[in-house]
């Protein structure tokens, strides 16, 4: 089979979606030709008569040429094609409530979401987080906008971000609809002399590492599964050219997990109980510590921490604990090839068993199903009993 690429490739998520395509691609004798994504790069591959074309765009024109070439292409983009086309894209509700799930377990009471105007994907992610924060009653501010080119009409959109960020009650955690607007918010913050994180908390979405090296605080970043875009792209091509595809052409691939790097990593609980506990815990991940010991520390009762967790981050002390720990078993899942015993062990929750348990009733995975997804496209290879979701 002979494949267009009608992509963008460049670092971060688009790189990871050409990586899933060439794992899918080593298991079947297919051959590439590659340009960019616009018409007139379209119209080159064309001339090559391909069985089918992957595209990664929103134009209107780039959708008539496929409509008219009857050629089986999928588009791995936020905005839909036409029906017949296949379409894969990121589960951008899903990332939004993640996002959420992330500052809420920092102790945040406050949140922005930095938008840009006219992409659908703000609506998603800014739903999924919105709805999160506000089944702990709590409410988004939203700063939205088109970055202008003209230096003189950047200034003053630059101003009217700073302006925005300048008058949210401090502390507050801030989604930021990609790396790119996170770093802009970065650095407008540093321009007002607001500290990162423990006055503003700043998250990204797609972790482009160099993205969110670059800034300073370095970001924190919601892991986008882009290699599996890519694999499930070049699957869903594949049925596409052999006629076996199903009703089904729309794939939303969900988010890995939270990359947290220095932008997010402070705890603002306002509560000096609540705020303890929780930097005991991200301390403690793998400790025997129990709760009655965390109290001990904080010369605080059970029922009295219990009740200000409910009161400040409608959660009860044990859940939150659970929440640093999934982050660190995921970050085990995904980074190493250690069994599931093992992650449960390093991660806290002492047996695969519970790490099962307490990882299905938070993501609706299990830890076996999070770690399949999470490499799949990447040419990990893993062996049943690593992937296993028992002890």
């Amino acid at each position: 089979m002979r494949v267009g690429l009608s992509l963008i490739n460049y670092t971060g998520p688009p790189a990871g979606i050409l990586s899933g395509v060439a794992s899918y691609a080593q298991q079947r004798a297919w051959t590439f030709d590659q340009d960019d994504h616009t018409p007139e790069g379209l119209r080159r591959l064309l001339t090559l008569k391909p069985d089918g074309v992957m595209i990664g765009s929103s134009d209107a024109e780039v959708f008539a040429l496929l409509t008219s070439a009857r050629v089986p292409a999928v588009n791995i983009h936020f905005n839909p094609p036409p029906a017949a086309m296949g379409w894969v894209c990121n589960d951008d509700h899903a990332i939004g409530v993640l996002a959420a799930h992330h500052l809420l377990s920092r102790g945040h009471k406050r949140f922005g979401f930095f938008a840009r105007t006219g992409w659908g994907v703000d609506d998603a992610r800014l739903s999924g987080f919105s709805e999160t924060v506000a089944s702990s009653k709590l409410s988004v501010s939203v700063f939205d906008g088109v970055p202008p080119v003209p230096p003189a009409e950047r200034r003053a959109y630059e101003q009217a971000l700073c302006d925005w960020v300048s008058a949210l009650p401090k502390p507050v955690g801030i989604l930021c609809v990609n790396d790119h607007f996170a770093r802009l918010l970065a650095n407008a913050c540093k321009r007002l002399g607001l500290e990162v994180p423990s006055q503003v908390a700043i998250l990204g979405v797609d972790n482009d590492a160099i993205t969110c090296s670059l800034s300073d605080p370095p970001l924190s970043s919601v892991e986008v599964g882009a290699q599996r875009q890519g694999y499930e792209a070049a699957r869903l091509l594949d049925e596409l050219m052999a006629g076996t595809a199903t009703a089904a052409l729309k794939v939303q691939v969900p988010p890995v997990r939270v990359i947290h790097r220095r932008s997010t990593d402070a705890v603002v609980a306002s509560d000096k109980f609540v705020a303890g506990a929780l930097c005991h815990m991200k301390a403690h991940l793998a400790d025997d510590d129990s709760l009655d010991v965390v109290c001990q520390r904080l010369h605080c009762s059970r029922r009295t921490l219990e009740r200000r967790f409910g009161l400040h981050l409608g959660v009860t002390p044990s859940q939150a604990w659970s929440r640093f720990r999934l982050e660190e078993a995921q970050r085990l899942l995904v980074d190493t090839d250690l069994k599931l015993a093992v992650v449960a062990e390093l991660s806290g929750f002492r047996e695969a068993k519970y790490l099962s348990e307490a990882f299905k009733k938070l993501t609706g995975q299990t830890p076996g199903q999070f770690r399949r997804n999470a490499s799949l496209g990447k040419g990990f290879a893993h062996e049943d009993a690593t992937l296993g979701d028992g002890p």
